[in-house]
């Protein structure tokens, strides 16, 4: 093996030139090996100035874009909201204006009735005065055919009821000094003598109620808040209108608080039970309560005859609370 080496070398040496290939048997001429610069770990790199910087990634962009829209819209709906708001508020204000524009002359319109009012109560005042003058004898015998009443102080009419206070034989009340008696006096009656009825009630007086029917109440204007009520029982056999039939039943709540000089009855409304006894006897039937603490007290008398129309009873109940008369019923069926 020594020996082929050699001759080898020998016939390298002996006339064949070297063309450029290496021992190992790779070109040469035309390749270089390319140097890798060495780089310290202790020196920041170094780039080239003629290379151009990493480009940015473009999500960025989108999302600033993005936030941008968002911001605009958000602004554009407060600004919507105001000028809304601000519309809002004009109207409530000119509807606030227009409210008070009203009252105004509401109270304008007011007073100008209450002067009209008054202007007419002083005419009726000045004739009222004249006609008494003319006629002093008609204004005695009205005195004594009307009831005063002051703070529940009552005087009843001495002409046309009964000395007895509950007279089941004549169940009778008045309206300014007039006498009117169930089962006897119509709603027209009273009615055509100007009695004070709530209008709207009255105005129902026209309608037609059936055979063995009874009414409605028909309430009498006392005071403000204070009132009575009558009721009409068609005893026929035949359909009438209301008015047409005769008043059967009232009902006064009591006040003694009130100006009682409308309604009247055969005894005054500050009557108590024991001056009831005396005058008109023991009830038919009573009942009493007391509550348990003893601060209400409730005596129901009542003075009643057989019905000679339904099954039942009618007449007078007179309810006293504490003492006091505080409810009154006089019934005819």
């Amino acid at each position: 093996m020594d020996n082929n080496f050699n001759n080898q070398n020998q016939y390298n040496q002996q006339g064949y030139p070297q063309q450029g290939y290496p021992q190992g048997g790779y070109p040469q001429g035309q390749y270089q090996q390319e140097q890798v610069p060495q780089m310290s770990l202790n020196t920041p790199p170094q780039f080239n100035s003629s290379s151009q910087p990493p480009q940015k990634n473009g999500n960025g962009l989108k999302i600033a874009v993005i936030i941008i829209s968002i911001l605009l819209v958000a602004a554009i709906i407060a600004i919507v909201a105001i000028l809304l708001n601000k519309d809002n508020d004009d109207d409530s204000k000119k509807d606030d204006d227009k409210k008070t524009e009203e009252s105004a002359d509401e109270e304008e319109e007011t007073e100008e009735e209450t002067e009209e009012e008054t202007e007419e109560e002083t005419t009726e005042e000045v004739t009222t005065e004249a006609e008494t003058t003319e006629a002093p004898t008609t204004e005695a015998e009205t005195t004594e055919a009307t009831t005063e009443a002051v703070s529940g102080t009552v005087t009843t009419p001495t002409e046309g009821f009964s000395s007895i206070y509950a007279d089941l034989d004549n169940r009778s009340f008045a309206i300014n000094g007039k006498v009117y008696t169930l089962g006897v006096t119509t709603l027209q009656d009273m009615i055509d003598d100007g009695v004070p009825f709530d209008e709207d009630d009255i105005a129902n007086a026209y309608n037609n109620i059936n055979p063995d029917y009874q009414s409605s109440g028909f309430k009498i204007v006392l005071g403000e808040w204070y009132s009575a009520q009558v009721y009409v029982g068609n005893y026929t056999s035949e359909n009438k209108t209301m008015a047409e039939c005769p008043i059967v039943e009232i009902y006064l709540p009591v006040d003694l608080e009130e100006d009682n000089s409308i309604l009247t009855f055969a005894f005054p409304l500050t009557i108590t039970e024991a001056e009831l006894i005396a005058n008109s006897g023991e009830p038919t039937d009573r009942s009493d309560y007391t509550s348990d603490d003893g601060t209400f007290v409730k005596n129901t008398l009542e003075y009643k005859v057989d019905s000679q129309i339904y099954i039942g009873d009618s007449g007078y109940t007179f309810e006293f609370i504490n003492g006091q008369l505080g409810y009154l019923y006089i019934d005819l069926k």
